[in-house]
């Protein structure tokens, strides 16, 4: 920090952590962004999780959450899917569907390229991400970014400081909460809910790469980067 120039991180809790520096995100590949479509008009509604899970990117409170939602509306959880494309790490993620019967809801695709793995994804009409405590408050997991050019809506299980869920609530399109609060957990069953009942009623309109997306794309980054350059 004492000799450099200039520093860059890749989120804003470097920064205060270094006192010192510039945030310019991961963000997406722009390229890669433009195969995201909407989903196609169909009645089930497909919850999609991309890239890796595991015991720092839990998927038990999104299970515990549908549980919730298979309890108190029966019907609208009866439109739902989950659809899985990521490395998985053996028989984890079936282990975790078996504790809250949800096996026959997935389908559980595994590793695939990146233009696959958007292709699969663009059956979605909601998207999951989590961190499993306040150890990870300061990571911004690069697939954040991935899931705003989709443009749906992002339900979030991440600490209530985190730089996730700062950047989720600026979007205006996503529910983020704190799995250890009932209240929260509560909420956020409504939220699906209601995603749920709009995309059955064909009321959940979807913009592939929305405004508030196109601050962090590939070609944005590029663009800070050349003007720290410039500046120096």
């Amino acid at each position: 920090r004492k000799h450099a120039a200039a520093i860059t991180t890749c989120n804003p809790g470097i920064v205060q952590y270094l006192e010192a520096g510039r945030t310019i995100y991961n963000g997406y590949d722009n390229d890669l962004a433009q195969a995201w479509q909407p989903p196609r008009d169909r009645t089930t509604v497909t919850i999609g999780m991309l890239g890796t899970f595991d015991e720092l990117v839990p998927v038990e409170p999104l299970f515990k959450l549908l549980a919730m939602l298979r309890e108190q509306s029966p019907q609208l959880f009866k439109r739902i899917e989950l659809l899985q494309v990521g490395r998985l790490d053996g028989d984890w993620l079936q282990v975790q569907l078996r504790k809250y019967q949800l096996s026959d809801l997935c389908q559980a695709h595994g590793f695939q390229n990146r233009r696959r793995s958007v292709e699969i994804l663009s059956e979605s009409s909601l998207m999951y991400i989590s961190l499993a405590s306040e150890k990870e408050h300061g990571i911004v997991p690069s697939r954040l970014f991935d899931l705003f050019a989709s443009g749906r809506p992002i339900v979030a299980a991440v600490p209530p400081d985190s730089q996730v869920a700062d950047l989720i609530w600026e979007t205006q399109n996503g529910c983020c909460f704190d799995p250890t609060s009932p209240s929260e957990m509560a909420h956020a069953v409504y939220i699906v809910a209601g995603i749920v009942q709009k995309k059955i009623n064909g009321k959940l309109n979807i913009e592939v790469r929305p405004a508030y997306a196109r601050n962090y794309t590939s070609d944005a980054m590029v663009d800070r980067f050349a003007e720290l350059i410039k500046a120096l």
